[in-house]
């Protein structure tokens, strides 16, 4: 899996085009470029999936009695929310699957693949319904929160930033002293670990998780079909 931090986010966007680059080297009908495609999408989606996931298991075990843990997070919180790259990535992936779909379903009534035409059909079904999925994943990355979308990106917005207020706040508590109220930053500490049991109860993101299954079913059923 490649780092979401802000030091890998340009090197894992290079990666993902450079994906996107290779499929390009195949022609629309080769099943080998609608793969890398499907492959690239994959690795995207997991990425934001898991580094939410991530943000969510550091937020609950961050000492809000250190000034450099709070401030480490709310950092790895702001990359975060900035990726709006990730989704261009998406839509670029979406475009390139969309024309091996149509040149694959030209592709349907030909004799040289060793499936047979019904299930060639099928696999291209499929990649439709695929391609919904991941219309329908982007569209969830731009609709939803939408209040907070015109400044940032990603999965569980408002979870995040609701996040970040807390770690605000304790960090306005070590403001001007050696030592901050403990009585406080326990209290904080309690608040939050509330908070991010709610962010965890929420299931608006486990249809998203389903994309990747998808994709990686889909992957086997067009190099049955078409090879």
């Amino acid at each position: 899996m490649y780092s979401l931090t802000s030091k890998g986010i340009e090197k894992t966007v290079g990666i993902l085009y450079e994906q996107i680059n290779k499929a390009e080297r195949y022609s629309q009908d080769d099943v080998a470029r609608c793969k890398i495609y499907l492959d690239t999408a994959q690795t995207a989606i997991q990425g934001l999936e898991n580094e939410y996931d991530e943000i969510l298991n550091e937020a609950e075990t961050c000492r809000l009695d250190q000034l450099d843990k709070i401030l480490s997070l709310q950092k790895r919180i702001l990359d975060y929310l900035q990726l709006d790259k990730f989704r261009d990535v998406l839509w670029k992936v979406h475009a390139g699957i969309r024309g091996c779909r149509t040149a694959l379903q030209g592709n349907v009534e030909r004799k040289w693949f060793s499936g047979t035409k019904e299930k060639r059909q099928e696999a291209v079904t499929d990649l439709v319904s695929t391609l919904e999925a991941l219309e329908g994943y982007i569209a969830h990355l731009q609709d939803h929160d939408l209040q907070y979308r015109r400044a940032f990106t990603g999965v569980g917005i408002k979870w995040l930033i609701g996040i970040k207020q807390y770690l605000s706040t304790a960090e306005n508590l070590h403001s001007g002293v050696t030592t901050p109220n403990l009585e406080q930053i326990a209290d904080t500490r309690k608040d939050l670990i509330q908070y991010i049991a709610d962010a965890r109860q929420d299931r608006s993101k486990d249809r998203l998780k389903d994309s990747t299954t998808r994709i990686t079913d889909t992957i086997e059923i067009l190099i049955r079909s078409f090879r």
